[in-house]
């Protein structure tokens, strides 16, 4: 397949960046535009094994570059953000990386242990994480004091390589290919604590206890260390940000991946109070904001429901194109990014997959508030064949022109 050809990245830029904020602000837009939700799938696509392409950062680069230009999409959820080299530097885990299927996955690890929220509070997270959580997940108890320090030193040395190889993908990205920066990389990008604290430092299982058995202000007090003033900086990003500038397609976006497993009530009580502020804020500053609630949402749709429309797009994992359609009529306050089937674009012909696009269209694209994109994250090599990709792609950008 050719690579597409850009006479004029600058023009592109602020063609895709109006398209968008109409599609947010509930405006029909001149087409529907197209977005990519992948993470490891570019290098996978562009023949490498994972532990290459993220140990070689010019792979990396390259393999991005070479996914924007063979496919073409007007906007990113997400970037290459797998630092795997960083861990190795700090003795390696975190990370299961199955070259052969080219797999990744994380380890729901117990980092804050059974009765050291009083010491977590006490000595907050940043000094809890050197002192307790570093050592535990990666290979530094191992290690003398001093050899620890070394590899903490060479860990952050080489995050900031890594930051740079992204800030030039970004860079590149807006002055060579007419694409904004990913929303994952946006202004004002926020995470709730509760997403930390369950996915990353307490896990799964015990979290899950630890809200029903945890008096509510104790588990706030905790929810606050843990958020370590991260929502307070989120909102003066966004008062901060320049909603004119060329690269920006969403003032914010944030995800909340732990929203499938709260209950309503959980929701509503650890949650809610950190992210309806940074709604709050989107509105008071007439911003654009992407929602991903990965998973199942359909329990929050209350709290969705009351958004003031013009301001939000939600990134829905729905699988079912009915459903999805239900949903986008439940939320006419929202417009809907989702539709496309990451299975048909990995197990089916190039015919049926452009047969599902144009339903995508029909069923959801008719009033202008929608993004196309998978219904799932494109993470593993069965998870699209660039044939159906390309085809999808290019049949969006002509079927889904407004008249």
């Amino acid at each position: 397949m050719e690579k597409f050809t850009i006479n004029d990245p600058e023009k592109l830029l602020k063609e895709r960046k109006q398209i968008v904020d109409d599609v947010a602000r509930g405006k029909k837009p001149s087409r529907i535009p197209v977005c990519s939700q992948s993470r490891a799938f570019p290098m996978l696509d562009a023949g490498y094994s994972l532990v290459e392409a993220f140990s070689d950062y010019e792979k990396t680069y390259n393999a991005t570059m070479c996914f924007q230009e063979m496919y073409n999409f007007d906007l990113y959820t997400g970037a290459t953000r797998f630092s795997y080299p960083v861990t190795e530097k700090l003795g390696g885990g975190g990370l299961i990386i199955d070259n052969e299927k080219g797999v990744i996955n994380y380890v729901d690890e117990i980092l804050i242990e059974d009765g050291e929220y009083d010491e977590f509070i006490q000595k907050g997270v940043q000094r809890f994480l050197f002192e307790k959580c570093l050592p535990r997940k990666y290979g530094l108890g191992k290690e003398d004091h001093d050899t620890q320090i070394q590899m903490i030193v060479s860990a952050m040395k080489e995050q900031a390589v890594l930051d740079k190889v992204n800030a030039k993908i970004s860079k590149d990205f807006k002055e060579k290919l007419g694409v904004g920066r990913s929303t994952n990389a946006s202004p004002a990008f926020y995470k709730t604590p509760i997403d930390t604290i369950e996915t990353n430092l307490r896990g799964l299982r015990k979290f899950a206890i630890d809200m029903r058995k945890l008096p509510h202000e104790k588990m706030m007090e905790i929810l606050k260390v843990c958020d370590n003033n991260g929502l307070e900086g989120a909102l003066k990003r966004i008062e901060n940000c320049d909603m004119t500038a060329d690269d920006v397609m969403y003032q914010s976006a944030t995800t909340s991946t732990t929203s499938w497993q709260l209950s309503a009530k959980q929701y509503e009580k650890f949650d809610w109070p950190f992210i309806k502020p940074f709604f709050d804020k989107v509105v008071e500053t007439n911003g654009t904001c992407l929602i991903f609630p990965e998973g199942g949402f359909k329990h929050l749709m209350d709290f969705y429901r009351d958004l003031p429309a013009g301001h939000f797009t939600l990134l829905a994992e729905v699988g079912d194109l009915q459903e999805l359609k239900e949903l986008s009529d439940q939320l006419p306050n929202l417009s809907i990014m989702g539709g496309m089937s990451t299975y048909l674009l990995g197990h089916s012909d190039t015919k049926t997959c452009v047969d599902r696009a144009k339903e995508v269209i029909d069923t959801l694209g008719r009033d202008g508030k929608f993004i196309f994109s998978t219904d799932k994250m494109l993470s593993t090599p069965q998870d699209a064949i660039s044939e159906n990709l390309r085809a999808v792609n290019e049949f969006v950008f002509e079927y889904g022109v407004y008249k």
